[in-house]
This record gives C-alpha cells, sequence and structure tokens, in this order.
C-alpha cells in the first residue's frame, strides 16, 4: 500500500500548501483526496490554471497536437481532491514562520511543497521565454498569421541551440514546409555554441543541423545576444559576433534554466545559481516540513542531474509519499529516497517520421523512436487528463496523421554512433 493511501484520522489536521503545479506535483495532486478526507487542508498555489506538457508543446506549435492535448487542467484535479487553488504566484515565501504569500495574503502550513520551475537565464523582456512553456502561446498569432495570409512575412529568432530550441526549430520548420509556407516565416537560431546539441552526441548534433538547413533554417554559431531593442514594431537583436544585426518579429529565449526569484530571495539554503539544496528525500536543508522538487531543486549528490521532464516525472511519487508521511507526522526514517536514472533517454520530435532518441552516447534517429514518444507522452498526459481529453488522433502509437511527402530532403536511415 502506497504512504498516500494509508488515511489516519489519530493526526491533527495539518496545512499543506502546494506551491507550483509542475509535473514533479501532479501525483500528489491526484493523492490529496486521501489527505482531505483525514481532515487536512490543502492548498495549491499556481500562476495559471493548466500545465502545458514539456514533451508535447514542440509539437502542439508543430500542428501535430491540438493545445487541448498538451495541457492539464491543475485546477479540475483540485476540484476533485477538495484541494484549495489559489490562481496566482507565489511572491514570498518564510520559511522560519512556515507561511507563504500569494494572492496579498499569507497562506500558513504545516507542511509545504515547492514545484516551480526554472526561468531561461538573461531572458530580456523583450524575448518569449521556453520556461514556464504557456508563455510559447505567443508564438501562436505570429503562426497563425503566416499559414492564413499569403501576404504575411516574419522573421523568428530562437536564443539557444540546446534540446529546447532545437526541438522547437525543427517542428516549426516542418509544419511551415508541409503548408507551403516556409518562405513566410524566416527562422534563425543564435547560440555561443560551436554546434547545435552541444551537450549531446555529435553525430546527433550533425544529423540535426542538416534537417535544419535543409529546411532553410539559419544558424549563427559561436555568437550571442547583447541586446534586444524594439525598432517599428519589431526587435532589433545585436550579435557579439561579427554577423550584422538582425530584425525578428518574435523572440525566443531558450538558454536553459535559471532559479526563480522567489528561491534567491527566501533565505533558503541554496547554490550558487540560486537554486534551493534538497537532500535524498526531497527535504529542503535544515528545514524538515519544506519539501522541493523539479527544475527548482538540486538534489544533493547529484550535483549534475540535467533540468529535463524525466527527472521531475520520477520525482513525483517520492515526492507525493513523503508529503504524506510529513502530514501524518512519521519518522525521517520512513521517507521515501529519490535515485535518478543512470542514463536518462531522451527522445526529440523532428517534425518528421523519425523521432531522434538520445540516451548518453548513443542515438538513434527512427520512426519507431516518434511512435515511442508518442506512446509514451499520450499515455502520461492522459493520466491525468481523463478520458474526455484524449486527443483527435486516438492511435497511441502513431500519434501524427500521415504526412504528404515533404518538399524538402529528409534522412531516411537510422543512424546511431558511440
Amino acid at each position: 500500500m502506497k504512504t498516500s493511501d494509508r488515511s489516519t484520522t489519530s493526526t491533527p489536521p495539518k496545512r499543506a500548501v502546494l506551491v507550483g503545479g509542475g509535473h514533479a506535483m501532479l501525483p500528489t495532486l491526484q493523492a490529496a483526496h486521501h489527505w482531505t478526507d483525514a481532515g487536512h487542508e490543502v492548498t495549491l498555489i499556481n500562476p495559471g490554471r493548466f500545465l502545458y506538457y514539456s514533451g508535447m508543446v514542440p509539437e502542439y506549435l508543430g500542428g501535430v497536437y491540438r493545445e487541448p492535448d498538451v495541457r492539464i487542467d491543475l485546477q479540475a484535479l483540485c476540484t476533485a481532491a477538495g484541494v484549495r487553488f489559489v490562481d496566482a504566484p507565489a511572491t514570498a515565501l518564510d520559511a522560519a514562520g512556515k507561511r507563504v504569500r500569494a494572492d496579498a495574503q499569507w497562506h500558513a502550513y504545516d507542511v509545504a511543497a515547492l514545484d516551480v520551475g526554472a526561468t531561461p537565464p538573461g531572458r530580456p523582456a523583450a524575448a518569449i521565454p521556453t520556461k514556464p512553456l504557456h508563455g510559447l502561446k505567443a508564438l501562436d498569432a505570429s503562426l497563425r498569421a503566416v499559414l492564413h495570409d499569403p501576404h504575411v512575412r516574419r522573421h523568428l529568432l530562437i536564443v539557444g541551440a540546446g534540446a529546447a530550441g532545437v526541438e522547437l526549430s525543427l517542428n516549426l520548420s516542418a509544419r511551415l514546409h508541409r503548408a507551403g509556407k516556409a518562405s513566410q516565416l524566416k527562422l534563425t537560431i543564435v547560440d555561443q555554441a560551436d554546434r547545435v546539441l552541444p551537450r549531446f552526441p555529435v553525430g546527433a548534433s550533425r544529423y540535426v543541423k542538416r534537417l535544419l538547413l535543409q529546411r532553410g533554417v539559419r544558424l549563427h554559431l559561436e555568437a550571442e545576444v547583447d541586446a534586444l531593442t524594439p525598432e517599428n514594431g519589431a526587435v532589433r537583436a545585436v550579435l557579439s559576433s561579427d554577423a550584422p544585426d538582425l530584425v525578428v518579429d518574435d523572440v525566443v529565449w531558450a538558454t536553459g534554466a535559471a532559479a526563480p526569484a522567489l528561491l534567491r530571495d527566501s533565505g533558503l539554503p541554496c547554490t550558487n545559481d540560486g537554486f534551493v539544496h534538497v537532500d535524498e528525500h526531497l527535504q529542503v536543508d535544515g528545514h524538515p516540513s519544506l519539501f522541493a522538487a523539479g527544475d527548482c531543486a538540486k538534489v544533493d549528490g547529484y550535483a549534475d542531474l540535467a533540468r529535463i521532464g524525466v527527472h521531475a516525472v520520477k520525482q513525483g511519487p517520492v515526492l507525493r509519499d513523503n508529503i504524506a508521511q510529513a502530514l501524518h507526522s512519521r519518522t525521517d526514517s520512513a521517507l521515501r529516497k529519490f535515485k535518478p536514472y543512470t542514463i536518462a533517454p531522451l527522445i526529440l520530435s523532428t517534425g518528421t517520421p523519425h523521432g531522434l532518441w538520445i540516451a548518453g552516447p548513443l542515438w538513434l534517429a527512427a520512426t519507431p523512436m516518434l511512435r515511442l514518444k508518442h506512446y509514451i507522452d499520450r499515455s502520461w498526459i492522459q493520466s491525468y487528463q481523463g478520458p474526455v481529453h484524449a486527443p483527435s488522433r486516438h492511435d497511441l502509437w502513431d500519434a501524427r496523421a500521415p504526412l504528404p511527402k515533404p518538399p524538402f530532403s529528409v534522412v531516411k536511415d537510422a543512424y546511431t554512433t558511440l
């Protein structure tokens, strides 16, 4: 029996405050009805009703999924579990006083958990962030304009050639090619690295670069954006290299992860870059009633753990069970330990029938990888959506409708490299 399933009425009612509805918080929300049924008071504080799933958003923008397919209704989960939902960002955390400020009031807690994510570092106000994911919806207006009006021309700059920026570029470029609109949307990637996907195998990097160049995506590598300034309804991007300035319509900032201000200003034990320290139980160091998970947390002993969804998802059940233990006043010895995957596999969609599977030094580009990705993504998200939100395409093994032969060259063979 899971610890979250044990109903304990002898424990005095407690107040649990959940700050942030990220990927790691979802098992906790699903289990919260056990606690509210036992008399505990549970509150979720989150800016916005929906959580957008990181694994599916690039294909949503690429036209594979509809918006309802890629989001989870946090408010509906709260209602089903008897959890109070505060639709506002947390603006302050007083760990000594055991309270969180949101919506112009303090929310006291006996047990609390943080899953507030991260933000791209150095993002100027004129740029759209890739974290939080709902910010990418701002691209919808530009995409609709290009897709529905043959006279509209747009230029999109993506700052960052890591997994987030590359997957977004691949899906957007493929969507425009399929629609015969490639000439109407110019895509440019800027990154200070000397290749795309710099943290992944060189062979995978070359494969992706070939796809991007075949679709007309412009690459400015070993360069940085020094400034973004408004210019006649557009944005001028000043580059650090010898490349000329770029005048673009939209800028997406996909430069990694920086700690939210809430953590930096909280007085909690944090790393030099502002992420909160937690032990293997996901407890904040020195604060046994406070837990943290997902991108905002740095787990002791795993300093190099990547801030990717697969780790947040694995932390979810650990967070749920340990919150349950804290609500039931059980000792630290009963707490569950988090242990990440030794190698966390990643599958990127490419805008083609091929998925790009990467695990450490290994990589493979093949159709079965995309079908596997769609099956995993859909199965996971539907466990929180319910059958009423099932995607319009019902074959879990292949979410993509059959593609017409693309007007650009696609590498048809699968590749592997060590």
